[in-house]
């Protein structure tokens, strides 16, 4: 009787703690809401000023809708001209993996191109890699040089 007396007593101690958020479900959460692009660079190519304050992310549950900058080259002179085109794509994530991998595959305004990238979540700031080419390996670090055929985003979440 001792025994089931102490058992009790100890009862509210031994409670079991909340069972933790699955980690895709954090991450998606974090992710929902519009993004501005701060940095853009394209095989070690950096997008200039004018073009990124075009370029947004928003997230919507698995749906992400990229808003692009409207670009026009004249005579080799590239010039921007306002905002652009969306595309909207549904996504998933996979926090388990190092990096974190992001998949998506494009519905509007073409269907079925698939991309596959890297992720990193910190607060208020996104930092994605992917290989231009989608058959391409997913990469292992998050940086675009000259002729590495990946590109390398930078977002801040905006308020």
């Amino acid at each position: 009787m001792l025994y089931l007396g102490v058992i009790a007593s100890l009862s509210p101690f031994l409670a079991a703690t909340p069972a933790q958020e699955n980690p895709a479900k954090t991450d998606l959460k974090h992710l929902q809401g519009s993004w501005q692009v701060i940095l853009f660079q394209d095989d070690g190519k950096k997008e200039p000023d004018e073009v990124l304050k075009y370029i947004k992310w928003t997230f919507k549950g698995n749906t992400l809708f990229t808003t692009k900058a409207l670009t026009v080259t004249e005579d080799g002179k590239r010039t921007v001209k306002g905002q652009g085109g969306t595309v909207e794509e549904t996504f998933t994530i996979d926090p388990s993996k190092k990096p974190k991998e992001m998949a998506g595959v494009t519905k509007k305004p073409f269907e079925g191109i698939e991309t596959r990238s890297i992720y990193e979540l910190d607060g208020d700031s996104l930092k994605v890699c992917a290989n231009k080419d989608a058959n391409a390996a997913v990469p292992k670090e998050f940086s675009a040089p000259p002729n590495s055929g990946r590109v390398l985003i930078i977002l801040r979440r905006m308020k």
